[in-house]
């Protein structure tokens, strides 16, 4: 048979098929395999562990801003196994590493990337999939916080199901506003009465939480004090 009579034997099946419903099923089979492979992609994007609850506190010890306690707290999954070290990173003004603690683990090496620090933290054991831990970084930071209007920033490098972030303020000097901003929004939003309180001893602490952040993406807390 010719090129021309094959061509013109395959053009009603190429009708019958290429109905609107053949069309429609088609369109859903390209966009189902699309999300399977975002949704596969963004799993192997999520690192070595995922973390289910993230706080930090950023406690301002004086007035003038000279010295400011950091903890974060959190509670990770692992998805991979025979993991055995975490990273921890960190950045800002003044000294950033005046006094630094983990609990469990321990900091065995610190380097620096472009204007960022990176500290590897040792685990001592190796953890397997599925593995919970609980585990707690305090630093100390010595002339950070010396201007008005100061800044933390929180960079999601893991999927995260919750995140909070809080300031606390010393006796003496208030938060007077406070803002959050999205950095692949760039949109700010300011905290309302309803995110500050204060602590027995009078201190103020207003505080910011979101569930399920934006994996690679950076929340800013600003403040004017």
């Amino acid at each position: 048979m010719s090129q021309g009579k094959w061509t013109a034997a395959l053009r009603p099946i190429l009708r019958a098929l290429l109905t609107r419903d053949s069309l429609e099923f088609l369109r859903k089979l390209i966009k189902g395999a699309r999300e399977i492979y975002v949704y596969w992609t963004s799993r192997r994007a999520a690192g070595i562990y995922e973390v289910l609850e993230h706080h930090t506190t950023v406690e301002l010890a004086d007035r003038k801003g000279e010295v400011a306690v950091v903890e974060k707290r959190q509670i990770v999954r692992f998805l991979q196994d025979h993991v055995a070290a975490l990273t921890d990173h960190a950045w800002g003004d003044g000294e950033i590493f005046a006094e630094y603690d983990c609990r469990p683990g321990l900091p065995v090496d610190l380097y620096k990337d472009g204007s960022r620090y990176t500290v590897l933290i040792s685990l001592r054991e190796a953890k397997s999939r599925g593995h919970i831990l609980k585990f707690r970084i305090r630093r100390k930071i010595l002339r950070g916080f010396l201007k008005s209007n100061e800044c933390w920033e929180t960079d999601v490098y893991h999927r995260t199901r919750y995140l909070s972030v809080a300031t606390i303020f010393p006796p003496g000097r208030r938060c007077r506003r406070a803002t959050i901003t999205q950095l692949s929004t760039s949109k700010a939003v300011a905290l309302g009465p309803e995110h500050f309180h204060f602590l027995p001893d009078g201190r103020q602490q207003p505080t910011w939480e979101i569930q399920r952040p934006r994996i690679h993406d950076r929340y800013s807390l600003k403040w004017r004090w």
